[in-house]
């Protein structure tokens, strides 16, 4: 028997037609079926039970909220009434329960997916309400390059480059050039670096600036003496206190020992006597150091010498130095501590003239009553005689010098 394969062919392509035929059907069965569930599920979340007596509408909305997929959207204000109400629904929708809810009310609703808009009849529904809120138009931008530089031409590396006003910013790298990207609108730059003065930038319809930093101007109270130079205060470790020239001038006292008097910690100064000329104080530091003398070592502009009789206006600072650290390049000198004293320097500028001027008188608080000079001599002779020695008894002539001078040289002389 022949093989056909005319016929096989015609019998594949039908039983073929009828497998698509029935695919298709299949096919558009399984899409009735899942939109008919996917609507019946959509309708079913529209309809709520519901059971809520004597509530804000803020907790109304809430509760809807939390029993369904929704989320009410409206102004604080609308909520913000002691209005309550009460509603109870089974198996409502929710466009049912609105209307039941804002009956005799001037409020009306928009529902919008599973978003409810809520808003007054007088008040128009905001568009961004309805679609979101508008994208902001895209800010523009622009570049700006440049260079930072000392005074000296020199690049400064890392300086700080911020635009005013907002958050952005960025550092200059090793040759002293930065980029910045900014909004078209900004003003200003502000360029900093520590040890320089802070520069403002004015920016202009140029992207291309140079910007010069100023060395930061130290302040005789932002330096230290320390030993054989100086030192900013916030890099010094070891023990050192500084007194400036304003707070020795307006001490009060013309004697540089007495002004520094409670200026300076870990300083103690006594005063044995106020009589003039001798008024000198001690000057211990960090208390006794031993029992031959505890006397710091002074040096005035690197000089040593004694520094009592200097005029307080007269000085610029007044160093001392109290640790092992501090005043280890001294040496054994500088056992008791060393005081510092730097006097002022000329400036270059116009001349400048300060006067001032202070006076004052001591005076005894109390005068003791002395015996006269007669009598005392009177008295010592006496003494000398009950102790057998003759030799050293005054001879009675001067005793009457001593109560009536003969001359006005001999009461000089014994008086």
């Amino acid at each position: 028997m022949e093989n056909n394969p005319q016929f096989k062919f015609s019998f594949l392509e039908k039983y073929l037609n009828i497998i698509l035929k029935k695919t298709k059907l299949l096919s558009i069965l399984l899409f009735i079926a899942v939109f008919t569930a996917q609507a019946n599920t959509i309708e079913d979340q529209k309809r709520l039970t519901l059971k809520i007596e004597n509530s804000t509408l803020k907790d109304i909305f809430s509760s809807i909220e939390k029993n369904s997929n929704f989320l009410f959207i409206y102004n604080a204000d609308l909520v913000a009434t002691n209005v309550r109400k009460s509603i109870s629904v089974k198996n409502e929708t929710i466009q049912n329960l609105l209307n039941q809810l804002f009956k005799g009310t001037d409020i009306i609703y928009k529902i919008d997916g599973n978003q409810v808009f809520i808003y007054k009849k007088k008040e128009p529904l905001k568009p961004e309400l309805i679609s979101g809120p508008k994208k902001s138009t895209e800010q523009k931008k622009k570049r700006v390059t440049g260079k930072i530089a000392d005074e000296k031409g020199e690049s400064i590396i890392g300086a700080t480059v911020m635009v005013a006003g907002s958050s952005l910013g960025t550092i200059s790298n090793t040759d002293g050039l930065f980029s910045i990207e900014l909004p078209e609108d900004s003003k200003s730059l502000t360029v900093s670096y520590i040890g320089y003065a802070t520069e403002e930038v004015a920016l202009g319809s140029q992207t291309n600036y140079r910007v010069t930093l100023k060395d930061a101007s130290i302040g005789i109270g932002e330096v230290v003496v320390v030993g054989y130079g100086m030192q900013k205060k916030e890099s010094i470790v070891g023990a050192i206190s500084q007194v400036s020239s304003e707070a020795l001038i307006t001490s009060g006292t013309g004697n540089v020992t007495n002004a520094i008097a409670g200026k300076l910690s870990g300083v103690l100064t006594i005063q044995q006597t106020g009589q003039p000329g001798s008024n000198d104080s001690e000057i211990i530091i960090r208390g006794l150091s031993s029992w031959n003398g505890s006397k710091p070592l002074v040096l005035v502009d690197g000089v040593e010498r004694d520094f009592t009789n200097l005029d307080p206006n007269e000085i610029n600072t007044i160093s001392v130095l109290k640790d092992a650290s501090a005043t280890a390049v001294f040496g054994a000198k500088g056992a008791n501590g060393v005081i510092i004293v730097t006097t002022k320097r000329g400036t270059i500028g116009k001349p400048k003239l300060n006067f001032s001027a202070n006076a004052g008188i001591q005076i005894p608080t109390k005068l003791p009553k002395h015996i006269s000079s007669y009598a005392t001599m009177s008295a010592l002779n006496v003494a000398y005689m009950n102790n057998g020695l003759f030799q050293n008894l005054t001879p009675q002539n001067v005793l009457e010098e001593y109560q009536n001078p003969s001359t006005r040289l001999n009461s000089l002389r014994y008086p």
